[in-house]
């Protein structure tokens, strides 16, 4: 059963849950306790032991739910082919695909000269669960990828259990009894060739549709997610917005996951004699728990600056959105946006959706022509005495300014009162200081300067932000 149980944790890998070899280690030690008979008990114990969240424990209990039913031996009944399939599309004609009547007790099963049909025919559905999961592992079933290959892994299925012989049996038998050559019991042996036929076709559509939506459909979602971080923002269609920021929120859990502060005692560094002293009270203030020494990383406060006008609305709206999500490990975050003034929009973004907060804030201060050295002073009054050295300042914005002033005074001022300044750019470099950019002009007095063209760019700069902060 210890295979079983990898497969399912290759299924939780392909779903986007990072099961890692200890954790493969524990979640075997743990079902080796619990056992593999109360299925429950089990879901519960593999939820505790690799599921982080609330996410990855619905993930869990939605592929437990495919997997086990997929791969139980003992199903009573076998699910019934769906009638919103496509006839023209399936491994047999559609002629075939009706059930027949059941033959009479006590009539004798044809000749179908296969041992496996032979045995499947004097078997029950039991027997048929069990040859149907025997042949798809033969196939390698699990290596479908695409919503179009099911009709030919299931007619690689069939073929594995002889299903084709059955076909030219029952063909066969079918031309014997319109020539009038059958005995008494080819008509009931053609009812239970014909029902068996039936069964093992639903069967081993079930099982297929089943191997798909393990395997394929989860990595169908990781095309589609890698297509969305690598195309720029500007081109991404107003249809595809609910799946990046969905994708957002996916991105920023991982985040989150990585970079927050575990509440684990490491067992290295200087020994802490007071607070070993302390846990170990219970013991006669013997040492048997030791504690160490852990040094307090505070988190800076972080001043967000986005540029919400026409050509960088996106990129303003997807930044927003990371830094909105990312509130469990950079609590303290203050975003303002702007176009011709600047306004602040942390509360806009608490207390509504990602969504409507950015509808909000492009409806209130993304109009006018861009200025960023009017913007500058909005934001220095706004933040008058605010701004620490442990502060850090993320500015995204194409820095083209309509030539107008660019207040460089007031944003040297701003650079030299905080720790970090970072600039975003979504153009490529090539084109900054062209027409009415001055990009190298905040440029030299910005710690870097990064580009924010996709998804990725975004996700690369946050990782980068919550490494060197």
């Amino acid at each position: 059963m210890d295979k079983v149980l990898l497969g399912f944790i290759d299924v939780l890998r392909h779903a986007g849950i990072p099961v890692g070899i200890n954790n493969a280690r524990t979640a075997l030690e743990a079902v080796s306790i619990v056992g593999y008979d109360d299925r429950e008990r089990m879901r519960m114990a593999l939820s505790s032991v690799i599921a982080a969240d609330s996410h990855e424990r619905e993930l869990l209990d939605d592929c437990f739910k495919r997997y086990f039913l997929s791969n139980n031996n003992t199903t009573s009944q076998t699910t019934p082919a769906s009638p919103e399939t496509d006839t023209a599309k399936d491994p047999v004609a559609g002629d075939q695909q009706q059930t027949p009547m059941p033959a009479k007790d006590g009539a004798a099963n044809p000749d179908l000269n296969s041992d496996i049909l032979n045995d499947l025919l004097a078997g029950d559905d039991d027997a048929l669960q069990l040859a149907i999961q025997q042949a798809s592992e033969a196939i390698n079933s699990a290596d479908i990828r695409y919503y179009t290959q099911r009709g030919v892994f299931t007619r690689r299925l069939l073929e594995a259990l002889d299903w084709p012989q059955l076909q030219q049996s029952i063909m066969a038998m079918e031309e014997g009894l319109e020539e009038g050559a059958g005995g008494s019991g080819s008509g009931s042996g053609l009812g239970e060739a014909q029902e068996l036929s039936a069964r093992m076709l639903a069967a081993a559509r079930d099982r297929i549709d089943r191997q798909y939506y393990l395997y394929a459909k989860p990595q169908t979602q990781q095309l589609r997610e890698q297509r969305l971080l690598t195309t720029p923002i500007r081109m991404l269609s107003h249809m595809e917005q609910d799946s990046v920021h969905k994708l957002v929120q996916k991105i920023a859990r991982r985040l989150n996951k990585k970079y927050r502060r575990r509440a684990l005692v490491h067992q290295r560094g200087k020994l802490d004699v007071r607070a070993t002293l302390r846990r170990n009270m219970a013991f006669d203030a013997t040492p048997f728990i030791p504690q160490w020494r852990k040094k307090h990383k505070d988190r800076p406060q972080v001043f967000v600056i986005a540029d919400i006008s026409g050509s960088v609305a996106a990129s303003s709206g997807m930044l927003l959105s990371f830094m909105a999500s990312l509130g469990e490990i950079l609590p303290k975050v203050r975003s303002f946006v702007f176009s011709s003034s600047m306004g602040e929009v942390t509360d806009l973004y608490k207390q509504l959706d990602i969504k409507d907060a950015t509808e909000q804030a492009n409806k209130r201060w993304g109009s006018g022509v861009t200025d960023y050295g009017k913007s500058f002073v909005n934001f220095s009054e706004l933040t008058q005495g605010q701004i620490r050295r442990n502060s850090t300042i993320i500015i995204l914005g194409d820095a083209r300014n309509n030539n107008g002033d660019p207040a460089m005074s007031v944003f040297k001022d701003i650079a030299r009162s905080c720790h970090n300044i970072y600039w975003l750019n979504p153009e490529r470099k090539n084109i900054w200081d062209t027409g009415d950019s001055i990009m190298s002009d905040y440029g030299i007095h910005c710690h870097s300067i990064h580009l924010s063209n996709t998804l990725a760019d975004l996700e690369k700069f946050c990782d980068y932000l919550l490494k060197n902060n």
